[in-house]
């Protein structure tokens, strides 16, 4: 048999390689290849690149490792850029509807607070009208007022205690007593 003599080819026409390798290797490698999805012709391409350019410069050889790395991850982190660019738009979303909640939430408490009845009745044996100045206890004792709960009373109205005693009563605070409305 005489064989046969080889045409002339141009450098850039494509040839069909054959070659031979155990089923179980070419099913493994074929599986691999394919769930990254690539082709087996395109990674056995990148491969005999790879090899020649490191053959031929060991810079050139890095170079084409790391395009191919970058392409890799580029198609591998796609699919979780879009997830994390829509789990951020939603973490938006949901930032602008959180701020509008608390908006809310500080014009319920303002109006709750405007509502709210904020003295604290203790029992008053006797109630007679008093025209001389009073001490704090003892103008809380008069009009039955907890005076344990002033501070606190007047912090929600963001008033000083003598001008929620004065709100209250109607008694003025001067020089460390009440006095009454009349007598002021």
């Amino acid at each position: 048999m005489i064989p046969k003599k080889a045409r002339q080819r141009h450098p850039d026409d494509p040839v069909v390689a054959t070659f031979m390798l155990p089923y179980a290797q070419w099913q493994a490698f074929k599986t691999i290849v394919e769930s990254q999805g690539e082709t087996v012709s395109a990674t056995l391409l990148a491969f005999i690149e790879g090899y020649l350019a490191a053959m031929q410069s060991p810079q050139g050889a890095a170079a084409v490792i790391d395009a191919r790395i970058d392409d890799l991850l580029a198609r591998k982190l796609e699919p979780w850029q879009e997830e994390a660019i829509a789990h951020y738009q939603r973490l938006a979303q949901i930032e602008t509807q959180m701020a509008q909640v608390e908006i809310h939430v500080e014009t319920l408490k303002r109006r709750s607070e405007a509502r709210l009845i904020d003295i604290e009745v203790e029992p008053v044996e006797t109630t007679h009208h008093h025209t001389t100045p009073l001490s704090e206890i003892e103008l809380c004792r008069q009009f039955g007022i907890n005076p344990y709960s002033l501070g606190h009373n007047a912090d929600l109205r963001r008033l000083s205690i003598p001008e929620y005693l004065h709100e209250l009563t109607g008694w003025y605070y001067h020089a460390g007593h009440y006095h009454p409305p009349e007598g002021f």
